[in-house]
């Protein structure tokens, strides 16, 4: 048989909003790490841990790579114990831009985390009410 001449294949289509925000709580033992306590001075004990994440996959898919040590953040490997999705999931998916943008905010409300990653604003605290919520800085 020959061959004919070769196709080039179709091209996809652009999917403009596919990057995620995702918040991880973390174990409380996290705070015996130096380096995360270096991070986070000014962390008051008894309020929670959490690690906020940007992804192009699924968040639940880039969890399983953090707790399985595939890019993974230490904290989230070492601490991590679930996704918070209620936290997240109505802002997702979005540009990579607006995701890269995003900043936590935790309202005085709620106790406010300390961050592993990410950077709080902290101007933003206790200007919303209701649960914690992701902004546009």
């Amino acid at each position: 048989m020959v061959a004919g001449p070769a196709r080039k294949a179709a091209p996809r289509p652009r999917h403009r909003h596919h990057h995620h925000v995702y918040v991880v709580k973390l174990d409380d033992r996290v705070w015996n790490e130096p380096r995360f306590r270096k991070a986070n001075p000014d962390h008051q004990l008894g309020r929670p841990f959490v690690y906020v994440g940007m992804t192009g996959l699924d968040p639940d898919l880039r969890f399983d790579k953090h707790k399985a040590g595939i890019q993974a953040n230490r904290f989230v490997f070492e601490y991590g114990l679930c996704l918070l999705p209620a936290l997240y999931e109505v802002y997702n998916p979005m540009p990579y831009r607006a995701a890269r943008g995003w900043r936590w905010s935790w309202p005085s409300t709620c106790e406010r985390p300390a961050m592993a990653s990410g950077r709080p604003d902290p101007a933003a605290a206790g200007q919303a009410d209701g649960p914690p919520a992701l902004r546009p800085s």
